[in-house]
């Protein structure tokens, strides 16, 4: 018995025993994070969502068969590789053909040149970090139509809404406090971003 005490402090100390967290909760954080996110979209300037739709119909109008790849190559920050995928060496001048030929490319560098945009990109690329951790796990915990619904559709959906809580329940699996601390960084993410965006635009 005494020995069985000793492993079971041992094993809690390592953090190999932690709390279960109920379904409850994690439904709470799902609805709490899906707000989150809603406000930091209505706060966002519409350029952003131009933007981010603009790339997904150049992937589906000028690079289909690159449908499928897309969004998980987008979320874990490959732009450089999709783009030499769609249309070859940057550097070629069929490449640059192929570019200028796609209508929504040639949209997506014209709102790139916008100040708004510039302004919107350097304030979201400061969760650089935090958003390379959360693509990891989205990536490993979502399906690929999940995954595309994340990478391209900007007003939530089913699809956001079910990758969400399996991110969620994958976190669960990795202890109380491990649970806690990212659902926190989450959340805090997003407030600061919203706020950041409420003060620029």
């Amino acid at each position: 018995m005494h020995t069985l005490l000793i492993v079971l402090i041992a094993y809690g100390g390592l953090g190999l025993i932690s709390a279960i967290i109920p379904a409850s909760v994690i439904e709470a954080d799902l609805n709490e994070i899906n707000q989150l996110s809603k406000d930091f979209h209505e706060v966002s300037p519409d350029i952003a969502r131009q933007f981010t739709e603009a790339t997904c119909q150049m992937i589906s109008q000028c690079c289909p068969q690159m449908q499928s790849k897309f969004a998980s190559m987008s979320l874990s920050g490959k732009t450089d590789t999709i783009l030499e995928q769609c249309f070859g060496r940057k550097d070629s001048s069929s490449a640059l053909s192929k570019l200028m030929s796609c209508s929504p490319f040639v949209k997506i560098t014209t709102l790139a040149k916008n100040s708004q945009f510039s302004k919107y990109a350097t304030i979201v690329s400061k969760k650089a970090p935090q958003n390379a951790d959360d693509m990891k796990l989205t990536l490993a915990a979502c399906s690929e139509q999940e995954i595309q619904s994340v990478a391209c559709d900007w007003n939530p959906t089913d699809l956001q809404n079910s990758c969400q809580r399996k991110v969620l329940q994958t976190l669960a699996q990795q202890g109380d406090q491990v649970y806690k601390n990212k659902v926190q960084q989450t959340k805090d993410g997003y407030m600061k971003l919203t706020n950041e965006l409420k003060n620029a635009f």
